[in-house]
């Protein structure tokens, strides 16, 4: 991974789903670049994470308010103050809307949704308190763009996201606060999203083997790669710093060139 040293010295985020997958390569990659982190997720590895890049971490639901409240504090705590926030925890449910039970519905709503914006309102208020500005970056999904059969409520889901992320934009821009997304295609590498279940749902709507998938969706996009966690921390790490300060309420595709999901 190509670090820039000191692009993101003193800067103090929180970076959520940093467990594993994309929330994972994004901290990585903001830890070598001098930021100061607390990481936060509801799986046990997350302290793992923490321990390798010196960062500190909240473990917990964060479709709780005083979960999210905490990875703030954490950081008042740790740091002094805080300089925004990257949203990368995410789930899925391989189903259509009529095979989507309403519990189902709910939690990956929660966790894709209403946790960005109880993140969000804890951070917003504390940024406004500082008076010094920030940004916000929310890792959203080119199914937002691209609605897909069989992952529903995954899709309903992101494109909410979209709008929560446009409007913090509008809201908190006199803040001097910027918001914008990054939306991947799939990135299997290192990702807990990719359960069995989902593989396996891939693998028969596409027909093609459960080792063959990351060849699939390497042949869809313009450009012929696969996609990484490495591929989305870069775009992160840009929006994050002063190179995009004049960037808000934007979409940066990461997804190789995939046309049915270009913005339009």
């Amino acid at each position: 991974m190509h670090v820039q040293k000191d692009m993101h010295r003193d800067r103090v985020y929180v970076v959520t789903g940093a467990a594993s997958g994309i929330g994972r390569g994004i901290a990585e990659l903001l830890a070598d670049e001098g930021a100061k982190l607390v990481l936060a997720d509801i799986s046990e590895n997350v302290s793992n994470v923490a321990n390798k890049i010196g960062a500190v971490f909240v473990k917990g639901d964060l479709t709780k308010a005083e979960n999210c409240e905490k990875c703030v504090e954490k950081a008042i705590q740790e740091y002094g103050n805080i300089d925004g926030a990257i949203m990368a925890a995410g789930i899925v449910d391989p189903n259509t809307i009529a095979g989507t039970s309403l519990e189902d519905y709910h939690k990956v709503m929660d966790v894709n949704v209403t946790s960005p914006f109880l993140l969000s309102k804890a951070v917003i208020a504390k940024l406004r308190e500082q008076g010094n500005g920030g940004s916000l970056v929310y890792i959203g999904s080119k199914d937002a763009f691209d609605a897909v059969p069989g992952v529903a409520a995954y899709s309903i889901s992101k494109a909410a996201l979209l709008q929560l992320a446009k409007t913090v934009a509008l809201e908190e821009g006199k803040y001097g606060i910027r918001s914008n997304v990054v939306h991947p295609d799939v990135v299997i590498e290192g990702s807990s999203l990719w359960s069995e279940e989902l593989r396996a749902n891939r693998s028969e709507k596409h027909g093609v083997d459960l080792d063959d998938l990351p060849e699939h969706y390497r042949k869809r996009n313009a450009l012929g790669i696969i996609l990484k966690p490495e591929d989305m921390a870069y775009a992160v790490s840009f929006l994050m710093s002063n190179r995009a300060a004049a960037i808000s309420g934007a979409v940066i595709s990461v997804d190789g060139g995939y046309g049915p999901a270009f913005p339009r």
